[in-house]
Protein backbone atom coordinates (compact mmCIF):
# COMPACT_ATOMS: atom_id res chain seq x y z
CA UNK A 1 0.00 0.00 0.00
CA UNK A 2 2.70 2.54 0.56
CA UNK A 3 4.01 1.50 -2.73
CA UNK A 4 0.64 2.45 -4.47
CA UNK A 5 0.70 5.41 -2.22
CA UNK A 6 4.22 6.45 -3.67
CA UNK A 7 3.23 5.70 -8.15
CA UNK A 8 -0.23 7.47 -6.94
CA UNK A 9 1.94 10.71 -5.57
CA UNK A 10 4.31 10.72 -8.27
CA UNK A 11 1.60 10.72 -11.41
CA UNK A 12 0.09 13.51 -9.20
CA UNK A 13 2.95 15.54 -8.51
CA UNK A 14 4.27 15.16 -12.62
CA UNK A 15 0.45 16.09 -13.32
CA UNK A 16 0.69 19.32 -11.19
CA UNK A 17 4.05 19.82 -12.09
CA UNK A 18 3.57 20.27 -16.03
CA UNK A 19 0.09 22.55 -15.07
CA UNK A 20 2.62 24.93 -12.68
CA UNK A 21 4.54 25.50 -15.56
CA UNK A 22 7.87 23.68 -13.81
CA UNK A 23 9.71 20.30 -15.12
CA UNK A 24 8.57 17.41 -13.76
CA UNK A 25 11.68 15.70 -14.46
CA UNK A 26 13.64 18.20 -12.22
CA UNK A 27 10.98 17.49 -9.46
CA UNK A 28 10.74 13.94 -9.69
CA UNK A 29 14.60 13.83 -9.04
CA UNK A 30 14.31 15.97 -5.96
CA UNK A 31 11.13 13.88 -4.63
CA UNK A 32 13.40 10.77 -5.40
CA UNK A 33 16.37 11.66 -2.90
CA UNK A 34 13.91 13.09 -0.49
CA UNK A 35 12.26 9.89 -0.43
CA UNK A 36 15.22 8.54 1.01
CA UNK A 37 15.50 11.29 3.29
CA UNK A 38 11.83 10.05 4.16
CA UNK A 39 13.28 7.01 4.96
CA UNK A 40 16.06 7.58 7.50
CA UNK A 41 14.06 10.26 9.04
CA UNK A 42 10.79 7.85 9.48
CA UNK A 43 13.32 5.26 11.09
CA UNK A 44 15.18 7.39 13.19
CA UNK A 45 12.03 9.05 15.19
CA UNK A 46 10.96 5.28 15.53
CA UNK A 47 14.19 4.03 17.14
CA UNK A 48 14.49 7.49 19.33
CA UNK A 49 10.45 6.34 20.75
CA UNK A 50 11.05 2.80 20.95
CA UNK A 51 14.64 2.44 21.79
CA UNK A 52 14.47 0.81 25.20
CA UNK A 53 11.64 -1.39 24.39
CA UNK A 54 12.66 -2.79 21.18
CA UNK A 55 16.28 -1.06 20.24
CA UNK A 56 18.62 -1.70 23.36
CA UNK A 57 21.33 -4.45 23.69
CA UNK A 58 20.37 -5.30 19.89
CA UNK A 59 21.71 -2.42 17.82
CA UNK A 60 21.82 -3.96 14.49
CA UNK A 61 18.09 -3.94 14.80
CA UNK A 62 17.82 -0.70 13.94
CA UNK A 63 18.97 -1.18 10.57
CA UNK A 64 16.20 -4.16 9.94
CA UNK A 65 13.43 -1.84 8.56
CA UNK A 66 11.97 -5.00 6.73
CA UNK A 67 10.10 -5.89 9.90
CA UNK A 68 8.33 -2.63 10.01
CA UNK A 69 8.64 0.36 12.31
CA UNK A 70 8.44 4.01 10.45
CA UNK A 71 6.93 7.11 11.76
CA UNK A 72 5.20 9.40 9.01
CA UNK A 73 6.08 12.84 11.04
CA UNK A 74 9.71 11.45 11.64
CA UNK A 75 9.84 10.75 7.55
CA UNK A 76 8.45 14.37 6.70
CA UNK A 77 10.85 16.23 8.80
CA UNK A 78 13.62 14.25 7.03
CA UNK A 79 12.03 14.98 3.31
CA UNK A 80 11.78 18.35 4.28
CA UNK A 81 15.61 18.93 4.99
CA UNK A 82 16.20 16.89 1.73
CA UNK A 83 14.29 18.68 -0.41
CA UNK A 84 15.37 22.17 1.00
CA UNK A 85 19.07 21.23 -0.06
CA UNK A 86 17.67 20.29 -3.36
CA UNK A 87 15.73 22.91 -4.07
CA UNK A 88 18.87 24.93 -3.76
CA UNK A 89 21.73 22.70 -5.90
CA UNK A 90 18.87 22.59 -8.70
CA UNK A 91 17.60 26.15 -8.56
CA UNK A 92 14.46 24.86 -8.15
CA UNK A 93 11.40 27.35 -6.55
CA UNK A 94 11.28 25.40 -2.98
CA UNK A 95 7.95 26.86 -2.03
CA UNK A 96 6.57 26.16 -4.97
CA UNK A 97 7.37 22.63 -4.42
CA UNK A 98 5.94 22.33 -1.38
CA UNK A 99 2.89 23.70 -2.98
CA UNK A 100 2.72 21.24 -5.82
CA UNK A 101 3.68 18.28 -3.48
CA UNK A 102 1.17 19.03 -0.73
CA UNK A 103 -1.61 17.08 -1.89
CA UNK A 104 0.48 13.76 -3.84
CA UNK A 105 1.90 14.02 0.04
CA UNK A 106 -1.33 13.27 2.11
CA UNK A 107 -3.03 11.08 -0.89
CA UNK A 108 0.14 8.56 -0.48
CA UNK A 109 0.02 8.76 2.70
CA UNK A 110 -3.67 7.62 2.80
CA UNK A 111 -2.78 4.91 1.09
CA UNK A 112 -0.24 4.05 3.48
CA UNK A 113 -2.80 3.81 6.85
CA UNK A 114 -4.60 1.26 4.33
CA UNK A 115 -1.20 -0.60 4.72
CA UNK A 116 -1.59 0.40 8.61
CA UNK A 117 -4.62 -1.39 8.83
CA UNK A 118 -3.25 -4.42 7.15
CA UNK A 119 -0.64 -4.90 9.26
CA UNK A 120 -2.30 -3.94 12.46
CA UNK A 121 -0.49 -1.25 13.70
CA UNK A 122 -1.43 2.48 14.35
CA UNK A 123 -4.12 0.66 16.50
CA UNK A 124 -6.91 2.25 18.83
CA UNK A 125 -8.14 1.92 21.98
CA UNK A 126 -10.58 -0.88 22.88
CA UNK A 127 -13.91 0.59 22.21
CA UNK A 128 -17.67 -0.27 21.48
CA UNK A 129 -18.29 -3.46 19.27
CA UNK A 130 -20.13 -1.51 17.24
CA UNK A 131 -18.24 0.76 16.20
CA UNK A 132 -14.93 -1.72 16.67
CA UNK A 133 -12.23 -4.12 15.05
CA UNK A 134 -10.48 -7.39 16.22
CA UNK A 135 -6.90 -8.23 15.27
CA UNK A 136 -6.50 -12.09 15.19
CA UNK A 137 -3.95 -13.71 17.52
CA UNK A 138 -0.44 -12.62 17.16
CA UNK A 139 -1.18 -9.17 15.68
CA UNK A 140 -0.05 -5.93 17.44
CA UNK A 141 -3.02 -4.80 18.88
CA UNK A 142 -4.05 -8.58 20.70
CA UNK A 143 -0.52 -8.98 22.03
CA UNK A 144 -0.54 -5.30 23.88
CA UNK A 145 -3.87 -6.59 25.11
CA UNK A 146 -2.65 -9.91 26.20
CA UNK A 147 0.70 -7.93 27.71
CA UNK A 148 -2.12 -5.35 29.52
CA UNK A 149 -3.81 -8.69 30.82
CA UNK A 150 -7.35 -7.15 28.80
CA UNK A 151 -7.14 -10.42 27.70
CA UNK A 152 -5.77 -14.48 28.06
CA UNK A 153 -3.81 -16.08 25.38
CA UNK A 154 -5.12 -19.28 26.39
CA UNK A 155 -8.31 -18.39 25.75
CA UNK A 156 -8.80 -15.51 23.26
CA UNK A 157 -8.35 -15.98 19.81
CA UNK A 158 -8.40 -12.48 18.61
CA UNK A 159 -8.25 -9.35 20.47
CA UNK A 160 -10.96 -7.07 21.85
CA UNK A 161 -12.79 -4.60 20.06
CA UNK A 162 -10.85 -1.72 18.89
CA UNK A 163 -11.34 1.55 17.13
CA UNK A 164 -9.84 1.31 13.41
CA UNK A 165 -8.13 4.83 14.02
CA UNK A 166 -6.58 3.61 10.51
CA UNK A 167 -9.88 3.95 8.81
CA UNK A 168 -10.33 7.01 10.33
CA UNK A 169 -7.25 8.51 8.97
CA UNK A 170 -7.34 7.45 5.30
CA UNK A 171 -10.68 8.98 5.35
CA UNK A 172 -9.34 12.13 7.33
CA UNK A 173 -6.72 12.51 4.80
CA UNK A 174 -8.91 12.04 1.40
CA UNK A 175 -10.94 14.92 3.21
CA UNK A 176 -8.06 17.31 3.14
CA UNK A 177 -6.50 15.97 -0.10
CA UNK A 178 -10.00 17.03 -1.95
CA UNK A 179 -9.72 20.32 0.29
CA UNK A 180 -6.35 20.89 -0.60
CA UNK A 181 -6.64 20.15 -4.50
CA UNK A 182 -9.90 22.35 -4.56
CA UNK A 183 -7.76 25.34 -2.58
CA UNK A 184 -4.95 25.06 -5.08
CA UNK A 185 -7.34 26.59 -7.59
CA UNK A 186 -8.48 29.28 -5.56
CA UNK A 187 -5.58 30.32 -3.69
CA UNK A 188 -2.77 32.49 -5.30
CA UNK A 189 -0.37 33.10 -2.34
CA UNK A 190 2.65 30.79 -2.85
CA UNK A 191 3.06 28.86 0.22
CA UNK A 192 -0.34 28.62 1.53
CA UNK A 193 -1.34 25.36 0.10
CA UNK A 194 1.69 24.00 2.04
CA UNK A 195 0.60 26.09 4.96
CA UNK A 196 -3.09 24.99 5.31
CA UNK A 197 -1.66 21.39 4.91
CA UNK A 198 0.10 21.70 7.97
CA UNK A 199 -2.59 22.97 9.34
CA UNK A 200 -4.86 20.29 8.45
CA UNK A 201 -2.92 17.32 9.13
CA UNK A 202 -1.77 18.87 12.37
CA UNK A 203 -5.19 19.29 13.89
CA UNK A 204 -6.07 15.46 12.25
CA UNK A 205 -3.38 14.15 14.04
CA UNK A 206 -3.83 15.87 16.76
CA UNK A 207 -7.23 14.54 17.38
CA UNK A 208 -6.85 11.05 16.17
CA UNK A 209 -4.20 10.20 18.85
CA UNK A 210 -6.46 10.03 21.51
CA UNK A 211 -8.16 6.99 20.32
CA UNK A 212 -5.07 5.47 19.34
CA UNK A 213 -3.60 3.12 22.13
CA UNK A 214 -0.21 2.46 21.04
CA UNK A 215 1.55 5.50 21.97
CA UNK A 216 3.07 6.22 25.78
CA UNK A 217 1.73 9.72 27.12
CA UNK A 218 3.57 12.25 28.73
CA UNK A 219 1.27 15.30 30.24
CA UNK A 220 -1.48 13.47 29.08
CA UNK A 221 -0.64 14.10 25.78
CA UNK A 222 1.65 11.67 23.17
CA UNK A 223 4.73 12.26 21.26
CA UNK A 224 2.82 12.30 17.87
CA UNK A 225 0.65 15.10 19.60
CA UNK A 226 3.13 17.14 20.74
CA UNK A 227 4.80 17.31 16.96
CA UNK A 228 1.10 17.73 15.88
CA UNK A 229 0.84 20.92 17.97
CA UNK A 230 4.01 21.84 16.44
CA UNK A 231 2.69 21.36 13.45
CA UNK A 232 0.03 23.48 13.43
CA UNK A 233 1.50 26.61 14.88
CA UNK A 234 4.56 26.11 12.31
CA UNK A 235 1.24 26.15 9.25
CA UNK A 236 -0.46 29.14 10.98
CA UNK A 237 3.20 31.05 11.33
CA UNK A 238 3.59 30.42 7.62
CA UNK A 239 0.03 31.25 6.12
CA UNK A 240 0.77 34.53 8.14
CA UNK A 241 4.56 34.99 7.03
CA UNK A 242 3.98 33.93 3.29
CA UNK A 243 0.34 36.56 3.38
CA UNK A 244 2.70 39.19 4.57
CA UNK A 245 5.35 38.56 1.87
CA UNK A 246 2.75 38.65 -1.09
CA UNK A 247 1.37 42.10 0.25
CA UNK A 248 4.85 43.98 0.33
CA UNK A 249 6.01 43.25 -3.09
CA UNK A 250 2.03 43.39 -4.44
CA UNK A 251 1.28 46.19 -2.32
CA UNK A 252 -2.20 44.63 -2.36
CA UNK A 253 -3.92 43.25 1.20
CA UNK A 254 -4.67 39.62 0.65
CA UNK A 255 -8.03 38.02 2.25
CA UNK A 256 -6.08 34.53 2.44
CA UNK A 257 -9.31 33.09 1.44
CA UNK A 258 -9.46 29.29 0.50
Amino acid sequence: MAALGLMVGFWLVRCRAVKAGEDPEKLADIIFYSMLGALVGARVLYVIRFYETEFAGNFWRIFKIQEGGIVFQGGFIGAIIVAWYCCRKRNFDFIKGLDIVAPALVLGHAFGRIGCFFNGCCYGGVCDPSLGVKFPQGSLPYNDQVEKVLISPFSASESLPVHPTQIYSFIAKIVIFIILMWASAKVKVKGHIFSLYLILYGVWRLAVEFLRDDQDRHLGLSVAQYIAVATVAVGVWLWVYFSAKQNKFTGVKDSGTV
